[in-house]
């Protein structure tokens, strides 16, 4: 049967039946956009009929998402698609050539501030389907480097840094390390990070920072071999009250702590000495908590910080930490996190840190920080030369 054919019969029967032969947008979402108390509204199509008493000539039957509310026949012209915002026949199945007609002299039209929200909303359909795809890609890629990274042995002692366990904590974050010797060589802490090529660990730095995605690879000889009376790095605070970041258990010479090399860690405060009973005093001691990095797919070096609360915290010697470098928001997040376990192991604290602080009270943590640099600096500066006092001339006679 011609089409035309077709759609002149089904026509005349549903003209007939004052029904629609068949419904294709029953079970849609919608948002209602024009009702005197129930604008906003979000609901399921559940029947379509012809109906010339409405402007459009189309009745929706429309059921609330809202408990209580029920259903409600509303006019076609008064719906939204939820999902596009868009009139229920402005896509690719319109239903208009067979099934639904409007009534003589209805068109449905877009105001313009309608078409700019739907232009808006579009956009960000768009952006939402590159990022879901970004993410697909990104949890693709972990667990790609996962697999690579189960292959990979514990290196020897004069390769300890390329350890895959410290490529599983960091993901692609950078710490500080010293470089002794070869073209990086510096007096300094450098950043590097640690790169998974063909299931093979290598260590990168970058030499620019303003171009972006150059990196150089840096020999491992020249890192491990440290010269008589060398460290691994200069980043990590001896007093443990000085740290605020996040370390990386780069070694251990205790039994207990070897476990936890390739973990990370935050500071709780200074051990005691009744805590750390292997060692001859408890200076440069840390008492240290476990935390976790998650990274958010999607958002590059965007990382989440999470606190192993069921795992106590342990003793542990600061020369066996590597800071990790880490952006101020995500440093400040960190600190909150711990604000709780550093007040229950009497810990120092920030103001700042405090998770439910008030604006008011984070300035005035600021303000007590700058007059703190003040008084450091007013220290390091020699006081000025004394003042010639004023000279009473009524009291000197000539001779």
């Amino acid at each position: 049967m011609p089409l035309h054919v077709r759609s002149r019969k089904l026509y005349t029967e549903a003209r007939k039946h004052n029904r629609n032969s068949k419904s294709l947008w029953v079970g849609n979402q919608i948002v209602v956009v024009k009702h005197p108390s129930r604008k906003g509204y979000r609901g399921t199509v559940g029947d379509v009929r012809q109906n010339d008493t409405y402007s459009s000539g189309l009745g929706t039957l429309i059921h609330y998402d809202v408990i209580g509310v029920g259903s409600e026949w509303l006019d076609f012209d008064d719906i939204r698609n939820a999902h596009t915002l868009r009139f229920l026949h402005d896509h690719r199945n319109t239903g208009l050539d067979v099934y639904y007609w409007f009534k003589a002299g209805y068109t449905p039209t877009y105001s313009k501030t309608q078409r700019l929200v739907i232009e808006a909303h579009d956009v960000k359909l768009r952006a939402d389907a590159l990022y879901n795809k970004v993410v697909n890609d990104d949890n693709k890629r972990y667990e790609d480097e996962l697999r690579a990274l189960m292959s990979v042995e514990i290196p020897k002692p004069h390769e300890w840094i390329l350890d895959p366990r410290f490529k599983v904590a960091l993901g692609d974050l950078e710490f500080s390390i010293m470089v002794h010797s070869g073209k990086f060589c510096s007096n300094k802490d450098q950043l590097v990070h640690i790169g998974c090529p063909l299931c093979k660990l290598e260590i990168r730095i970058r030499p620019s920072r303003r171009k972006r995605g150059w990196v150089e690879v840096i020999p491992v000889s020249d890192i491990c071999n440290m010269p008589s009376g060398g460290v691994r790095t200069k980043a990590v605070p001896a007093k443990p009250r000085e740290a605020q970041g996040l370390y990386l258990i780069a070694s251990s010479d205790d039994v207990k702590t070897h476990d936890h090399v390739g973990k990370l860690v935050q500071r709780v405060r200074e051990a005691r000495v009744d805590e750390s009973p292997f060692a001859e005093s408890s200076e440069s001691m840390y008492l240290c908590q476990r935390v976790n990095l998650h990274q958010v797919a999607g958002r590059g070096l965007n990382y989440e910080e999470e606190i192993i609360e069921n795992e106590e915290p342990f003793v542990i010697h600061y020369s066996h930490l590597l800071s990790v470098h880490q952006t101020d928001r995500i440093n400040s997040e960190g600190n909150k996190k711990m604000y709780k376990i550093r007040t229950a192991y009497g810990g120092l604290t920030m103001l700042c840190d405090e998770p439910e602080s008030t604006q008011a009270q984070k300035d005035m943590s600021n303000d007590i920080a700058q007059l703190q640099e003040r008084i450091r600096c007013a220290r390091r500066t020699p006081p000025p030369p004394p003042q010639p006092t004023p000279v009473d001339w009524d009291s000197i006679t000539l001779p």
